[in-house]
């Protein structure tokens, strides 16, 4: 970023990607104008619902394309070398007391049907944070009936999560 004249940007992250925004947030938050979580993994992770739920309770998706991207990514030696043996989880989370602490303009998009993020605990840790905390930046938004993901295969997903995400840009 510095190489190329940029003080900040908006990072945006989906699953497995919500842990590199976690971590650029906890390395350098001089770096963050504003941090998007989409289906974030880095929440919560003191639960054991998210590689539990990945490895073991994940559904059946109803496409063939689906099923078949997921079960190529389950299997892929790197992602179970890295989930099984190496996952750190506390170099991985985040709280929402340490994103305000930092005073970075935080969005947070959960899908209510995800069979990997626990959802509604996260809506609740959020909705807890920002209610005992008035000047909370930090939003979080439900894509009704979308599972982990829908925001990538569904177009109603993704355009309502571009509306969300440009509000974020405007109020920057």
């Amino acid at each position: 970023m510095k190489k190329h004249n940029y003080d900040d940007a908006i990072f945006i992250g989906h699953s497995w990607g919500s842990n590199v925004v976690s971590w650029i947030t906890q390395s350098d938050a001089s770096l963050v104008a504003a941090a998007v979580f989409l289906d974030p993994v880095c929440f919560l992770l003191q639960l054991n619902n998210i590689t539990k739920n990945w490895f073991y309770k994940a559904k059946e998706a109803d496409q063939t394309l689906i099923k078949s991207v997921m079960g190529l990514v389950k299997t892929e030696l790197f992602s179970v070398n890295t989930l099984q043996r190496n996952l750190v989880w506390f170099r991985n989370i985040i709280w929402p007391h340490e994103l305000q602490e930092k005073n970075i303009r935080t969005c947070i998009i959960v899908s209510s049907d995800d069979h990997i993020v626990p959802s509604k605990e996260v809506l609740a840790s959020i909705h807890q944070h920002n209610s005992e905390n008035p000047s909370s930046i930090i939003e979080i938004h439900e894509l009704s009936s979308a599972d982990h993901g829908g925001l990538v295969f569904d177009a109603k997903f993704r355009e309502e999560t571009a509306m969300i995400i440009k509000n974020v840009i405007q109020k920057l």
